[in-house]
């Protein structure tokens, strides 16, 4: 019966068809129960398990999954990720927003260098990742900063690597990396192995900082926020840095905060967020149409919270699967991560992000060393070279009768 191989690709039907990227990338995450859950009782059916097995197929479904969610949430400790301090790390701005959510083209940058230098073909899992298809259109590049305030290189994993890397991000930015130690720089393995690397550094400030406000609650919830802006009689010179980039309503609005550098901080509210894509063309376009005020006038207050967060991302849905070069090679992601380290305040804004991955081929197997030594049973056949048969045979099975 094709029952099992059955279950398997019905249960692949059902992935391709989910709409909710959440619950794709939770089963990729534990895609080995997702495989067995398939089978439903009849892995029971092996061995001494078919009483169970039979059982099972009366019982109705939702039986076992409210029995499993009281377990699940009355016995077991939650696992937390990086991400369950409450701020999500998305790979591009195609995708999905939630909740608190941030993204950098760092990870991006990286993603390209490997596709585009090492790959040179757009990267192909198996099932298809739709976070993968949107790295695949590479949206956002490195032209895309200014080449002072961005690094990234790729290349043969090796100490020699990492040691350029370190010295390389002193010289640009005085900085160090804790970043790339997450990466196992060691040479001992038969597979070609890569590192992909990028890191992007900013430093914004304010021309004149802004004035520190009282704090107060945030949507609605008494959190005692920091904030910042301007008053009623704030500095002329700090209202001047604000420009209004649309204002439909109190929930419908845009400003851009002017910085010493060619960078604009711009901050929106709106009511619809799908991803970041969609919130920023809908900026670009109310921008343009926007035929009010665009200046803050002085009885117009700003109130800005501070921001400080530090995350990591490890994307553990791209790691540990098979893809092709343009040779038809096969690579593996090994390890894919992500950093953020944002500040926002009175005096400016700072942001440093590191996007890191490690690559590697198919592990060349060692060529065997072939052993010619006749130890053990052989046979011995003598033939003259041009004939067809030869003139004598022997099978050697018990040397002690040919040996004095």
């Amino acid at each position: 019966m094709p029952a099992g191989y059955t279950h398997y690709c019905f249960g692949k039907d059902v992935y391709k068809h989910l709409d909710d990227q959440n619950i794709k990338d939770l089963l990729l995450r534990n895609e080995n129960c997702f495989l067995i859950g398939l089978h439903g009782p009849d892995i029971f059916f092996y061995e001494r398990w078919n009483k169970i097995a039979r059982k099972m197929h009366q019982e109705k479904a939702n039986t076992f999954f409210e029995k499993a969610q009281d377990i699940i949430q009355n016995t077991i400790a939650p696992v937390f990720t990086a991400e369950d301090d409450g701020v999500k790390i998305v790979p591009t701005l195609s995708d999905k927003v939630k909740g608190n959510t941030m993204w950098c083209g760092t990870f991006q940058i990286v993603w390209n260098d490997l596709k585009n230098e090492i790959v040179k073909q757009d990267i192909e899992f198996s099932p298809q990742l739709d976070c993968v298809d949107n790295l695949n259109k590479s949206a956002f590049s490195a032209d895309m900063i200014s080449a002072e305030d961005y690094y990234k290189t790729y290349g043969i994993i090796s100490p020699e690597l990492k040691t350029q890397i370190e010295t390389d991000l002193n010289n640009k930015f005085g900085k160090t990396s804790d970043f790339i130690n997450n990466f196992n720089w060691n040479t001992d393995s038969n597979a070609k192995k890569y590192l992909i690397y990028a890191m992007l550094v900013k430093d914004l400030k304010f021309a004149t900082p802004f004035d520190d406000l009282e704090t107060g609650d945030f949507a609605g919830k008494d959190t005692k926020t920091s904030y910042f802006g301007l008053k009623a009689n704030s500095n002329s010179e700090a209202r001047s840095q604000v420009s209004v980039l649309y204002y439909n309503n109190e929930k419908d609005k845009a400003i851009s905060i002017s910085t010493t550098t060619n960078d604009e901080i711009i901050l929106c509210r709106t009511n619809t967020i799908q991803n970041f894509n969609q919130i920023w063309e809908k900026i670009t376009n109310e921008r343009t149409n926007y035929t009010g005020n665009t200046s803050l006038e002085e009885t117009e207050l700003l109130q800005v919270p501070e921001i400080s967060i530090n995350s990591e991302k490890e994307y553990t849905d791209l790691e540990n699967k098979e893809f092709e070069d343009v040779n038809g090679e096969k690579l593996t992601i090994e390890k894919a991560m992500q950093t953020i380290d944002f500040e926002l305040n009175k005096e400016g804004a700072k942001l440093t992000s590191e996007a890191g991955m490690a690559v590697t081929t198919n592990a060349i197997e060692p060529q065997d060393i072939r052993d010619f030594s006749f130890n053990d049973s052989f046979v011995i056949f003598l033939k003259e070279k041009d004939k067809e048969l030869p003139y004598f045979a022997l099978n050697v099975s018990d040397i002690e009768d040919f040996q004095k």
